[in-house]
């Protein structure tokens, strides 16, 4: 099995005055179906977070979705090490909905506000031909510097790019999110971490 780090979304609890970190369980059974093994990676480690990540067997990086960009900023941090490590070791990557947005704005986009993608399926056209699940609020604004388009929906936002060189993507739908889960991402994700 392929070792991944996978970022974590945060989790605030007023009741109990806790911040936590949290992974879907639905994107690691969606990943242990592609032969990775998930490293969840901790968002409060921001200056030992690299030194962290050079002693892992990782094999590659994921960006999980959940939060905004800026409602946490520890969160971001750790995804611009994880991104910053993926690149010095020239790691696979596969950016999902935040995660593509937080890829995309570090690399020349700006996000905008979009409307009716939030708890929705819609069609995606291009690489990838699917009905997705999308749960985003932002889409961004052009293709990243050094990316390709790989998907798109019918009102024209961006729900996919690749990078030019590198083995990277972004996805801003939610492959855990399907029941079953869909082969086409399956087999989108095993050749990222090939």
């Amino acid at each position: 099995m392929k070792i991944i780090a996978v970022s974590q979304r945060i989790d605030y609890l007023p009741d109990r005055n806790e911040t936590r970190d949290s992974l879907d369980q639905n994107i690691v059974s969606l990943l242990k179906q592609c032969g990775i093994q998930v490293i969840p990676i901790p968002n409060c480690m921001e200056s030992e977070l690299y030194d962290y990540l050079n002693k892992l067997p990782i094999e590659g990086i994921i960006l999980s979705g959940g939060n905004e960009l800026g409602e946490y900023v520890n969160r971001d941090k750790t995804e611009e090490i994880m991104i910053s490590f993926a690149y010095r070791r020239k790691l696979p990557l596969l950016a999902i909905c935040r995660g593509m947005q937080m890829l995309a704005s570090l690399n020349g986009s700006r996000l905008i506000e979009i409307d009716n993608h939030v708890n929705k399926k819609h069609e995606i056209k291009g690489l990838y031909n699917a009905t997705v699940s999308s749960f985003h609020n932002y889409s961004i604004d052009k293709i990243p510097e050094g990316f390709d388009l790989i998907a798109s929906t019918k009102d024209g936002s961006i729900e996919g790019i690749r990078h030019k060189k590198l083995n990277w993507e972004g996805w801003m739908w939610h492959p855990e999110r399907e029941n079953p889960y869909n082969n086409i991402f399956i087999q989108g994700i095993t050749k990222i971490f090939k």
